[in-house]
């Protein structure tokens, strides 16, 4: 096939174009560049961002320091690209140019607006000029690709010209492509112990939906590319000849194309990240992103088609959709097609460029599963990882196609035509039923959408397709009711009154110490090979309480603050206001405790009101601020505050420490194991551990150890792999929710207690060891409740027969443990159930969602009811149809 040749512009107009317009990429530097530095502005100043330590992220602490002049340079970079472009189109007449002039003006106008807002922190302001500014360039980066087109010799406006229709073999090698690699995702292969599946049929589910799954879903992203090259190509068809029209409507598609890619993306990311993009106030960022994405793949795929069509051999007949998904891969090696090549060449570039896009293609995916690019996949970078696997499946699928068709031209009319259109149609509607047969098999459901990465992906994807077609009663993937106006379970005010005399030590200090990430197994107390902790463990069993199982509410810190400070929570991740229920500072405040202390940038200030004279040990850190802070450190700054009060004064010292959280790095005074992650943990747990025995030594020489009440506890666990993600916040495994819990009252039986707790139990055990009521009280055992009749010996059987509940950080899960034997694991997000007994199974390999139903479906509605009374949300039962409103 040889393309028609475009009718051009007078040499004159071509002259002066490709002395004005010099392509599209310093504007869209720019515009990237403004995106990036606009959305870390806005995640920096959210009410997110300022409550995100050091510790959590390093990174906003250097960003705190450095954006102000990463915005300056931003600013003048895209002030004066743009200068220079008005300068440079002032002067002539003609559309593209008046077109440019106006874009620059309007960019200019922009920038200022968007300058302006910042420099007055008016957040609407910057969300709107921010959109305005990348409006316009973006349309400038559009507009520079047309005028490169007409400019070019034989530019992409003739794509549509004579190219074949063809796609039936486009759509089976999409298919087989995206079902092998559905097959290979290699997510659950280091959890085949924990995947217990009874029955032949659900085995065998086990191992043929996860490639239907991906297999169907990569087919939709097929076929809207498809419908949109289709759409376009009768659109030029009726378009007149004028040059301009053409090449606006050849760049179309590609606009639209990215516009799906960049779309489907986005609204995974959207969906599974929702709660952070709103709290770093990062939701005005995301159409500007999403412009810029857009137009930068449009003008690279444009670009690289443009290049393309001019390599099609004679001989050669492509169809429209596989010529278009071929450039997708061309855009990585543009540099070649771009070459002048002469025409006795061309069937030999032709092939290899078909196998540099193929083989690159397939490098990209066996990257994307084997290489650990994404990791934890438990994250947002699932659904990255997802989206470019499908993208580049669509993109080999077009190179096959076309390979196939240049090898057996003669047999390609059996797969092409308009008798294609009904096995496609059959298959779009068809491609619901794997999904749907998930709903049928519950522990296969949970086993896929647990333990295969892509497939949860594809679940994502069907979830918001259901949606959109108004299927999703056929199909449950998951679900999120709105808030029910039901009353406060713990109506404000919260007030303490003193009602028995204390059995803390007179005049007592407290001390909280909050070991971020530190898990309750680390201990060699609790079973460890390692000795992390000899000093915590002989600390713990001689002078103070060990709970050796306690449990946090929370996977994660976000979850687990409430919990920890309150006794209680809704079920909400922590926010601004959480002082308002810390009950630490209630009880320091009924015993004149004034002083409070918290760590600068590596603690929750937060838990304290913004106007309290809280003393921020640190001050203000140079040079490694953007590193967590060793807990020698922070103890020495808590010594030299508590040396600096007067004599006999009270405190109340709040101590976040972070060397085992996810910024590892290895300390010398901890012990050297290597320098694997979990290596470099046990390392800093060690450091912990001889740090805390210094501090604990200060305090005695200091004199006051015996009249401070310490508590030593974690907010959540962390993971190494055992389930199929590592670091925390997403799951709720044992190894996410064991904490170890010290408290040391100097007036109460120093002893290990083996009977379960959680973190929460110790706000209400504190308050009534000082002689206080807290009024709502503590009488709701699935919540905090006081350990002290535990701790007095006269009672034991009320805290082994207790329903415990609790959520993760970042998704939206549940737990509901049943008198510490039965656990139940509750993901709304994706509809799915897990059933353990914790007893016989404490590493949580084996669900009973089938073996125990009864068990299962009694815990659901104990669960479902609870969140709906405390939550305030109405979930929809998975285990039964009839549901008890209670």
């Amino acid at each position: 096939m040889s393309t028609p040749p475009a009718d051009r512009s007078p040499v004159k107009f071509q002259s002066g174009l490709r002395d004005f317009f010099f392509g599209p990429w310093p504007t869209f530097a720019g515009a990237l560049l403004l995106v990036v530095l606009v959305a870390l502005y806005s995640a920096s100043h959210s009410e997110l961002g300022s409550q995100i330590s050091s510790g959590e992220s390093p990174f906003f602490s250097w960003l705190h320091m450095h954006l102000p002049e990463l915005l300056w340079l931003g600013f003048s970079y895209v002030a004066l690209e743009q200068l220079f472009q008005f300068c440079r189109a002032r002067s002539s007449s003609s559309i593209l140019f008046l077109a440019q002039k106006t874009l620059t003006a309007g960019a200019l106008f922009s920038l200022f607006v968007l300058l302006l807002a910042l420099c007055r922190s008016l957040n609407a302001l910057v969300a709107w000029g921010h959109l305005l500014l990348q409006l316009s360039l973006m349309l400038q980066v559009l507009l520079a690709l047309v005028a490169e087109d007409l400019a070019g010799p034989n530019g992409a406006s003739g794509i549509f010209a004579g190219l074949r229709k063809g796609f039936l073999p486009f759509f089976v090698f999409l298919f087989l492509i995206a079902a092998i690699v559905g097959y290979l995702d290699p997510s659950w292969q280091r959890l085949q112990d924990q995947i217990r599946l009874v029955t032949v049929m659900e085995t065998a589910l086990w191992y043929i939906l996860p490639p239907l799954l991906s297999g169907v879903s990569s087919c939709w992203l097929g076929v809207a590319i498809l419908v949109v090259v289709s759409v376009f190509a009768g659109l030029w068809k009726r378009t007149t000849a004028e040059p301009v029209s053409r090449s606006l409507v050849s760049l179309l598609p590609f606009v639209a194309i990215s516009c799906l890619y960049v779309g489907l993306f986005f609204w995974a990311l959207v969906s599974a990240i929702n709660w952070q993009l709103t709290r770093l106030g990062l939701v005005s960022s995301i159409v500007p992103l999403f412009l810029v994405a857009v137009a930068g793949y449009s003008a690279l795929s444009y670009a690289a088609f443009g290049r393309l069509i001019q390599q099609i051999p004679p001989s050669a007949q492509p169809g429209l959709i596989e010529l278009v998904t071929l450039s997708q891969g061309v855009v990585f090696f543009l540099p070649f097609v771009r070459m002048p090549i002469f025409s006795d060449h061309r069937r030999i570039v032709w092939w290899t460029i078909l196998m540099l896009s193929l083989a690159g293609s397939l490098m990209l995916m066996g990257l994307l599963l084997y290489g650990n690019l994404f990791n934890p996949w438990f994250t947002v970078f699932s659904v990255l990882k997802g989206t470019l696997l499908k993208v580049a499946a669509i993109t080999a699928a077009g190179t096959l196609s076309l390979i196939y068709k240049s090898a057996y031209a003669s047999r390609k009319k059996a797969f092409s035509g308009r008798n294609a259109l009904v096995p496609l149609a059959a298959l779009c509607v068809a491609s619901f039923f794997p999904f749907a047969v998930l709903e049928k098999y519950p522990e296969t459901k949970g086993a896929i959408l647990q333990f295969r990465e892509l497939a949860r992906v594809d679940a994502i994807y069907a979830r918001n397709l259901a949606a959109a077609v108004d299927v999703g009663h056929w199909i449950r993937l998951g679900q999120d009711p709105a808030q029910l106006q039901a009353p406060d379970p713990w109506p404000h005010p919260w007030t303490l009154k003193k009602v028995a005399p204390s059995l803390l030590p007179r005049n007592f200090n407290l001390v909280v110490i909050v070991v971020d990430g530190l898990r309750g197994d680390a201990f060699h107390s609790a079973g460890y090979p390692r000795n992390l902790t000899p000093f915590l463990d002989n600390w713990a069993e001689s002078e103070a309480i060990s709970f050796r199982r306690a449990y946090s509410q929370g996977g994660g810190t976000f979850a687990a603050f409430p919990f920890m400070v309150a006794g209680r929570s809704r079920f909400a991740l922590y926010g601004p206001h959480l002082y308002k229920e810390n009950v630490y500072f209630k009880l320091a405040r009924a015993e004149n405790i004034n002083r409070a202390m918290v760590v600068r940038d590596f603690g929750p200030r937060f838990i304290f009101p913004p106007n309290y004279p809280v003393i921020e040990l640190g001050g203000n850190r140079s040079g490694e601020n953007w590193r967590s802070v060793p807990a020698d450190e922070v103890f020495h700054w808590a010594e030299e505050a508590i040396d600096s009060l007067a004599a006999e004064e009270r405190f109340l010292c709040f101590l976040h420490l972070m060397d085992v959280h996810n910024d590892l790095w290895k300390k010398e005074d901890g012990l050297d194991f290597g320098n694997s992650p979990r290596d470099l943990y046990d390392n800093n747990v060690s450091y912990v551990d001889r740090s805390f025995a210094r501090f604990i030594h200060w305090l005695e020489n200091k004199g006051i150890y015996e009249r401070t009440v310490i508590l030593l506890t974690s907010d959540h666990g962390e993971q190494f792999w055992e389930h199929g993600a590592s670091l925390h916040g997403h799951t709720l495994y044992e190894e996410e929710l064991r904490i170890p819990l010290i408290l040391l009252t100097h007036t109460m039986r120093a002893r290990v207690e083996d009977v379960p707790v959680v973190a929460a139990d110790m706000v209400p055990t504190i308050v009534e060891l000082a002689g206080y009521s807290l009024s709502p009280p503590f009488e709701d055992p699935h919540m905090g409740i006081s350990l002290v009749p535990l701790l007095l010996g006269q009672e034991r059987q009320r805290y082994l027969n207790r329903d415990v509940v609790g959520r993760a950080s970042f998704k939206r899960r549940y737990f509901f443990y049943h008198n510490w034997q039965w656990k139940l694991v509750y993901f709304p997000e994706f509809d799915v159930l897990q059933l353990f007994n914790i007893v016989a199974d404490p590493q949580e390999k084996k669900n009973l969602l089938q073996e125990e139903p009864q068990v299962a479906a009694e815990l659901e509605r104990e669960l479902l009811g609870y969140l709906k009374r405390v939550e305030r949300k109405s979930y929809r039962p998975l285990l039964s149809s009839a549901w008890d409103d209670r």
